[in-house]
């Protein structure tokens, strides 16, 4: 090769073209570069009592992650391992905790980075939430001393450390949802409970009542509870007559005109409900002839932890 050589660290050499070694001289001496002894670049150091601690909070039948990590061995080696978490879909909290998987010869290491990946399942932000962090010792006289990351899984979203952060899993949008209620018997009102392990925003809802031939108004309310105590109560602008068949809508509308057979019912915006909470209709002259159809619900949802 052509130009000039200079002498980089021992045992090696640099071969600069002419018009570069005028630069290169002009290097001030005290610059240089350590060969030996050079600490990686991982804060997180791992020895054979230390396990992988993952905690998950997931909502929909048969989804499941895979954890894939990196480590530094003493002697420079890049050892890699997978892990997979299939945790309940009932929005519970999920905890397990994995062996690193080191060589038997090997006492200790340097965690070079973690990432979380979905390997089953469809689903999407909002859903499928995991934390990560360093479990030491085992059962009941273990604990975690370092949480690395934590957030959402989904089809094109991961967890990674470094770089995702530690998140709450109220951060962020949550994941639209159409959840169908349960079909009222005659005579009963309607009442969904926001599931365990969940936090419902409401965008909307949508519901017909049949009337019976037993002559009254019927008014309609909607509100909610917290399971026992009522927090909020709308009643719809118009009242229904026997023998009809009308349509409810409930959502934050401001004002907006309903019609006989269309009622239109107005919340407010971003009405947050939590786990366990109710929304419901409270009826004035119900009769045990009515019958309420099944709701259609429109939520904004995150996992509650």
């Amino acid at each position: 090769m052509s130009g000039s050589a200079i002498s980089a660290l021992p045992g090696y050499r640099v071969e600069l073209s002419p018009e570069r070694v005028e630069s290169a001289e002009a290097l001030p001496r005290d610059v240089g570069f350590q060969a030996q002894g050079v600490a990686p670049t991982s804060p997180v150091y791992i020895s054979s009592e230390d396990r992988l601690f993952v905690r998950a909070y997931n909502s929909v039948p048969g989804a499941e992650v895979e954890v894939r990590g990196r480590l530094l061995l003493p002697e420079g080696r890049i050892f890699g391992f997978t892990q997979t978490v299939a945790p309940t879909s009932n929005g519970a909290e999920y905890d397990i905790a994995f062996p690193f998987g080191l060589p038997g010869d090997v006492n200790g290491a340097w965690l070079l980075n973690l990432l979380v990946v979905r390997s089953a399942g469809s689903f999407r932000r909002g859903q499928f939430f995991v934390q990560l962090g360093v479990f030491r010792g085992s059962g009941a006289s273990g604990f975690r001393h370092c949480v690395l990351a934590s957030g959402y899984v989904g089809h094109d979203l991961v967890v990674n450390w470094p770089g995702t952060g530690i998140n709450s899993p109220l951060e962020g949008p949550g994941i639209l949802r159409s959840v169908l209620g349960t079909n009222p018997a005659a005579g009963a009102e309607i009442s969904e409970t926001v599931p365990a392990g969940a936090r419902w925003r409401l965008q909307a809802m949508r519901f017909e009542l049949q009337t019976s031939a037993v002559v009254a108004s019927r008014s309609v309310a909607v509100l909610v509870d917290d399971g026992a105590s009522e927090l909020l109560r709308v009643t719809a602008p118009n009242s229904q007559a026997a023998s009809l068949l009308c349509r409810y809508t409930v959502a934050p509308f401001g004002s907006a005109p309903s019609s006989t057979y269309n009622i239109l019912v107005s919340l407010p915006l971003n009405l947050f409900l939590w786990q366990g909470w109710r929304i419901r209709t409270v009826t004035s002259l119900l009769d045990a002839g009515d019958n309420f159809g099944a709701p259609m619900i429109t939520v904004e949802e995150w996992i509650e932890d």
